[in-house]
């Protein structure tokens, strides 16, 4: 038999950082579905490219891999100039960040794989990563204990900070920056959109900070007993759930007249907590299922637990069995392909899978960057729905706009 089409449901991926695949598991009954293999993968490590690619950073050999669901092997790989720390894609699929050791953050177009720009964001390594829901803002936080809010259509605009050489600078101004944290940072979670829109930083320090993106402030600060590995909304906005290294998983609501004055609260003495308790290590990463019915986690002691979001009941556990540092849920994908199966045949219809490779370096040419607003062009490309015919390639893409600006002249004569 050959990769099958998915029958529907969700399945959860996790990660570890050891040289382990990446197990997928079927998130309705918590039986394996597949291992895809040679995979090794740090906290914040891993990311899905729409739902057609999973990838994983390599910070060991300064690689970055991706798996494809129909067979069980890297599909491609990538080298980067240093080793990247953590990765995260936009929400539609078009612009791939990674965090580099040194406090760079590479920021790469999909499906073309071109670096477009690479900028110094921290002082020390970057350990988080988010978009916002609408992926207009990115956010970075580091090991520095800063977090930094990213405009990408102005730092992605590369023709407006270029000389006359091409050369793009390596320092970009970011649109927010919060300093709260006294150690690093090692979480993001990006709310839904609304009045406040709000932002969670997690951090060694053990406190969860809240933000608006609307205008930058500080919201309120809520203390643990413990540090904090991870850091989610839960769907509503109405709690943050925090992942602490005391094997323990925090709740705590989000009273609303705490968000609209700066304070300070703390797990051990509020009424608005609740903890889970499941684990028997240090927890890492947290995740809601597509509908928010769900919490999973994962952590230290090889498990990765599924949570009953109303009753708070564990009512289901996978063993990884090692220190599980990333986990994804999707839908199940078409073509996934399942244990004990072969491959599809090259060539054929299953087998036709999207080729992507990242580029080392930003390779801009003067004659690349013939104005601003040819450029912008192609960053406002980077956030823009799939047209309902299905995607055009770039020349397609390139010959509509001249076809259009020709027709303008014509009016205009």
């Amino acid at each position: 038999p050959t990769a099958a089409m998915s029958d529907g449901g969700e399945m959860l991926l996790t990660a570890s950082l050891d040289e382990l695949p990446v197990h997928a598991w079927d998130l309705d009954n918590g039986s394996l579905m597949q291992s895809y293999r040679s995979a090794a993968s740090p906290r914040n490590g891993t990311c899905l490219v729409g739902t057609e690619l999973l990838v994983s950073a390599r910070p060991d050999k300064k690689m970055v891999q991706m798996w494809a669901w129909s067979k069980d092997t890297v599909h491609c790989k990538s080298f980067t100039t240093e080793p990247i720390q953590v990765i995260e894609c936009s929400h539609r699929g078009y612009c791939l960040v990674g965090g580099g050791k040194s406090g760079c953050v590479h920021a790469w177009q999909i499906p073309t794989g071109r670096l477009i720009r690479l900028w110094n964001a921290h002082f020390k390594a970057v350990s988080a990563l988010a978009f916002s829901k609408d992926d207009a803002l990115l956010i970075t936080g580091g090991e520095d204990g800063l977090v930094h809010v990213w405009n990408l259509m102005e730092v992605l605009d590369v023709c407006s900070v270029a000389d006359a050489a091409g050369n793009v600078p390596s320092n970009a101004k970011p649109l927010h920056s919060w300093s709260q944290h006294t150690l690093p940072v090692t979480s993001i979670a990006v709310g839904i959109e609304g009045d406040l829109s709000l932002v969670a930083t997690a951090s060694l320090d053990q406190t969860v900070n809240l933000w608006s993106l609307v205008d930058g402030s500080h919201m309120c600060t809520v203390s643990f007993p413990t540090a904090i590995r991870c850091v989610v909304f839960d769907p509503l906005d109405q709690a943050i759930y925090a992942a602490g290294v005391d094997s323990a998983i925090y709740e705590h609501c989000l009273v609303p007249r705490h968000l609209h004055q700066t304070t300070t609260s703390s797990v051990e003495t509020s009424n608005d907590a609740m903890v889970l308790k499941g684990h028997s290590d240090s927890v890492n990463c947290l995740c809601f299922n597509e509908d928010g019915s769900l919490l999973i986690s994962g952590a230290n002691d090889g498990h990765a637990l599924v949570w009953d979001i109303y009753s708070k009941q564990c009512i289901r556990r996978m063993l990884h069995s090692k220190p599980v540092t990333c986990i994804n849920v999707l839908s199940k994908p078409k073509g996934i392909l399942l244990r004990g199966q072969r491959p599809a045949k090259k060539g054929s219809k299953e087998g036709s899978l999207p080729w992507i490779t990242l580029q080392k370096y930003a390779l801009w040419k003067q004659e690349e960057l013939p104005s601003a607003d040819a450029d912008l062009d192609s960053v406002h490309d980077l956030f823009q729905p799939t047209p309902p015919g299905g995607k055009k390639s770039n020349k397609k893409i390139k010959k509509a706009r001249e076809s259009e600006g020709e027709e303008r002249e014509r009016g205009v004569d």
